[in-house]
């Protein structure tokens, strides 16, 4: 979340966000060509900036806002340094009769690593009282303190799944389809995995279990990457496939952007994609292997599935690459669980009244390992994270404290000003 214009002219100034897709609330496609000089002084907080606006070139000044309604709070609207504003951008669109200027709202095209980035910026680097102490917590109301940070974020976790169930009109299996699929996209591609699969529905995925082949056919045809000519003869079967599939059932490509850059081989849709196929292949029903498991590593056994056989050579088609097979990963394998099927376990458990479901989720998390990032590993000098929910209560803690710089609300900073 971002709580000041600090952290969008972050984003901006390095490029933590995906500038081929931009959109204005208005859908109009938007290219920021400069994005201008900053301004310590009164004013807009960009200068000389550029913009295309469905190609048509604008030339004036950048402004920057949490919320668009902070336009009319900050009184722009009155004073005329404003009036030649080309962009407004803004984390949270919350103004319907802004007409000042097009509208970027920054957090749907935004980048997650760039958490990572500005944490490394501005907090690793700065003096803060976390950073200056040695000593490790101690008081009770701390650890009761960061206990609650976890509970938040499971409970966020939850609510998603329950909203999204709100909008597939209480079907459990679709959730779980969706929350799965996005999870599978890890980070970079969680977004166009989600649409992937919303444009799917497990209905239609359940009617070809009979061949995972069929299911990564359709998985990589709606993530249009199936429409190049290829060489090898497994990609020119998928394609087929999904042509004769696509015409069935009426299906139409999600457009959304797929990413190969910045991240290991492991990841790459093409592997997630085929082990996705191959993990819906073999289950009847999600829903029915989280209630018959109570065994966390049972559990987990049963939902490592590797890719199709062609990616034992393969990271991308038409290109050879040394064998190996595309089993998922323990640690992956434990992302799954713990912001797939944990907060799926626990939505379904408040949805019937059962604490059997929740209280599965909460010692799921306590018997996982721990996360290794830089976020959790940020405060290893003062607390050490020993399972998945204190991995998640450090994660609350500096996505909502740390990268936000809210030192004088956080319980640690607290107690390490009271021991000095």
């Amino acid at each position: 979340m971002v709580s000041n214009e600090k952290m969008l002219q972050f984003i901006l100034e390095n490029n933590y966000y995906n500038a081929s897709i931009l959109r204005t609330v208005c859908g109009k496609v938007i290219q920021i060509k400069c994005l201008g000089i900053a301004n310590p002084d009164q004013g807009p907080d960009f200068i000389h900036s550029r913009v295309l606006v469905d190609e048509a070139e604008w030339a004036g000044n950048i402004e920057l806002h949490v919320k668009t309604s902070d336009w009319k709070l900050h009184r722009h609207h009155l004073d005329k340094n404003y009036n030649n504003v080309v962009l407004h951008i803004v984390w949270e669109h919350d103004a319907e009769d802004f007409f000042q200027s097009p509208v970027l709202v920054l957090n749907k095209f935004v980048k997650e690593s760039w958490h990572e980035a500005y944490l490394k910026q501005n907090v690793e680097s700065g003096k803060r009282p976390c950073k200056l102490s040695s000593s490790a917590i101690q008081q009770q109301s701390t650890f009761r303190w960061l206990h609650e940070l976890g509970e938040k974020r499971l409970n966020q976790k939850t609510e998603n799944i329950l909203e999204e169930l709100k909008l597939v009109d209480g079907d459990w299996e679709e959730v779980a389809w969706r929350t799965i699929a996005r999870n599978f996209g890890y980070r970079v591609n969680a977004e166009a995995f989600y649409k992937v699969a919303c444009s799917l529905s497990y209905k239609l995925i359940k009617k070809l279990k009979h061949d995972s082949r069929l299911i990564e056919s359709m998985l990589l045809g709606q993530a249009g990457l199936l429409e190049n000519d290829f060489n090898d003869s497994y990609p020119n079967f998928l394609k087929l496939e999904y042509r004769r599939l696509k015409t069935i059932y009426g299906l139409n490509e999600t457009k959304f952007p797929i990413h190969f850059l910045r991240m290991r081989p492991s990841n790459f849709p093409t592997i997630r994609l085929s082990q996705i196929s191959a993990f819906v292949s073999v289950q009847q029903s999600i829903f029915e292997l989280m209630e018959s498991s109570t065994d966390l590593f049972v559990f987990s056994s049963k939902i490592r599935f590797k890719a199709a056989s062609y990616w034992n050579n393969h990271y991308v088609f038409d290109r050879l690459s040394n064998h190996s097979e595309k089993l998922m990963g323990v640690d992956f394998t434990f992302n799954i669980i713990l912001n797939s099927i944990v907060p799926l376990m626990n939505a379904y458990g408040r949805s019937i009244g059962s604490s059997i479901f929740t209280d599965r989720a909460r010692n799921w998390l306590f018997a996982m390992p721990a996360e290794q990032n830089r976020k959790t590993l940020f405060l290893n000098n003062l607390i050490k994270v020993k399972n998945a929910f204190d991995s998640q209560s450090i994660l609350e803690l500096v996505d909502n404290f740390c990268i936000n710089e809210k030192c004088v609300d956080c319980q640690i900073a607290k107690e390490i000003e009271l021991s000095t």
